[in-house]
């Protein structure tokens, strides 16, 4: 039901968009990043740091992408939630109302961030008493925060109250499974493709310095790997605006 309602709302397939552009043309500037770093002397240099230096490489450049990645997505999946949450609820909203509860939401949704980020001893160093712990979340009800803050609550303990009282159901994993396969066969078929056709298709490679081959099996990658975790947030967003009728969902 989630991924019907999520094809039929032009708002959620737009920040999908939004968010395929974004983290695309941060994963290419992570490439290049990659290619200026390993021309440089201290990664070029094997007396520097050894054989350690393209896992350096590799690791900062990843961490920096990743962490991009995540930024960019986050207003992106808040959006989503918010346009399918309200179809569901059989009020369809335009992009320019996502947009507006986005930026209305900016504060939960920042401390909800840090939430899902401070594992172990980074809980010390980021959250602070206006936050709120993971411990503090049910057990399966963490994906039903997001939905909360953008349909319902303004703040993130509010939020995190709400999200607790939905009763998880079954589903998620297999659009969770269905979309890496997906993303595997997109990959492959960008891997393949780039192979069959690699002249042609290198003079239109997004990331110059990246031959054809990898530079669309990584499109593929981020393109599979974007969808999924579009339709994820619409499935969290569906089951928790449905729950909004639920005896156990009510005060």
């Amino acid at each position: 039901m989630s991924a019907r309602t999520y094809v039929r709302s032009p708002a959620a397939l737009a920040w999908t968009l939004a968010a395929l552009v974004g983290i695309g043309a941060t994963v290419a500037a992570g490439w290049e990043l990659a290619v200026v770093l390993a021309s440089s002397s201290a990664i070029a240099d094997a007396a520097v740091l050894g054989d350690l230096g393209a896992v350096v490489l590799a690791a900062v450049v990843l961490a920096a992408v990743g962490t991009v990645s995540a930024v960019v997505w986050l207003p992106c999946a808040a959006a989503i939630a918010y346009a399918v949450g309200r179809r569901v609820r059989g009020q369809p909203v335009p992009v320019a109302t996502t947009l507006n509860v986005v930026r209305a939401r900016s504060e939960p949704l920042y401390r909800w961030a840090k939430t899902t980020v401070a594992v172990g001893a980074l809980a010390d160093r980021l959250l602070t008493e206006n936050d709120t712990a993971p411990a503090e979340i049910a057990a399966g009800c963490g994906g039903f925060v997001l939905p909360a803050i953008v349909l319902d609550a303004a703040s993130l303990p509010a939020a995190v109250d709400r999200a607790n009282r939905v009763v998880p159901r079954s589903g998620r994993e297999r659009i969770q499974i269905g979309g890496l396969a997906g993303t595997a066969a997109l990959a492959a078929g960008g891997w393949g493709l780039g192979t069959a056709v690699g002249g042609p298709v290198a003079a239109r490679s997004v990331v110059a310095t990246l031959p054809p081959s990898p530079s669309l099996l990584v499109a593929g990658t981020v393109v599979g790997l974007v969808v999924t975790a579009a339709l994820d947030a619409a499935w969290r967003a569906g089951v928790y605006a449905a729950s909004d009728s639920d005896d156990a969902f009510r005060r």
